[in-house]
């Protein structure tokens, strides 16, 4: 009779023991431990601090008083002069995540995404003068159009230095088109002494001797990309460019010949042929 009473009071603990919640008071440690004693994750209370601690390594992550204005921060540990989080997989087929999911409901009733909701932001800031700046740079993905179902939510990349008046923004879009608020340079200036291939990334190329340049192929530069020749000198020298099989201006190439006042152009791309559109007094 007594085994069964005992058995009637501990089922039901062993139930309700499936959900655990472990609340510290003023202080207190709570660590969970895998089967050869190594700390898996510590959660740890001080009269002024509370962080929890994650492996044996002990990498601390503190964790301000809730109010509403920090809710959900988390401020890395200061490691090297730097704070870091180390995301490391090895092997084949494994992988390290960091999701960033949304939802402008709640995880109990949750409402589906609208055009402008933010899935996902990063600031960078720094300490400057007794204050931080949190939002100094952000890069955030944005909800760009109506989403028309769970294979298709429209967004854009958005990378935006928060500079004192009006912020600037580069934006890549959903159909893989970049914007940016100023001008794209690489290798602003390159001086050639002779024939050479231009690159995608040059800019501005300045030529000291009688050369011939083959331009890349259009569809490997952006729409819009726009090179300049210079002649370093009024010197009698030729400057040729070559389309490389695309049309300038409709011709294969352009030329100045020989002449010594014709000193730069400068040419733009619309995907599918180059065109003058600025000289000197001309190629």
């Amino acid at each position: 009779m007594r085994k069964a009473i005992l058995l009637v009071l501990i089922l039901p603990l062993l139930g309700f023991g499936q959900n655990i919640t472990n609340t510290l008071g003023t202080s207190g440690t709570f660590v969970v431990e895998d089967n050869g004693n190594n700390v898996l994750i510590s959660a740890n209370r001080t009269s002024s601090t509370d962080f929890i601690v994650i492996g044996d390594y002990a990498i601390t992550y503190n964790l301000p008083p809730y109010s509403a204005s920090n809710l959900g921060t988390v401020i890395f540990p200061q490691n090297n002069a730097s704070s870091r989080l180390d995301f490391i997989s090895s092997g084949a087929g494994h992988k390290s995540f960091l999701n960033f999911l949304y939802t402008p409901g709640s995880l109990v009733s949750p409402l589906d995404l609208q055009n402008d909701d933010v899935l996902g932001l990063i600031e960078f800031g720094g300490y400057f003068n007794t204050s931080w700046r949190s939002n100094a740079a952000k890069f955030e993905v944005v909800v760009s159009g109506t989403p028309s179902g769970i294979a298709n939510i429209p967004t854009e990349m958005r990378f935006t230095n928060n500079a004192a008046g009006t912020p600037k923004t580069m934006t890549f879009n959903n159909d893989g088109n970049l914007t940016v608020p100023g001008a794209v340079t690489s290798q602003a200036i390159r001086v050639v002494n002779g024939t050479a291939n231009i690159l995608v990334t040059d800019q501005v190329i300045i030529s000291t001797t009688a050369s011939t340049f083959t331009l890349p192929d259009i569809s490997t530069v952006p729409v819009g990309k726009t090179y300049t020749f210079k002649k370093a000198d009024d010197g009698n020298f030729a400057i040729t460019i070559q389309g490389n099989g695309t049309i300038i201006d409709g011709a294969a190439s352009i030329s100045n010949g020989s002449n010594n006042t014709l000193d730069h152009v400068t040419i733009i791309s619309d995907g599918i042929n180059w065109w003058v559109i600025g000289q000197g007094s001309g190629l």
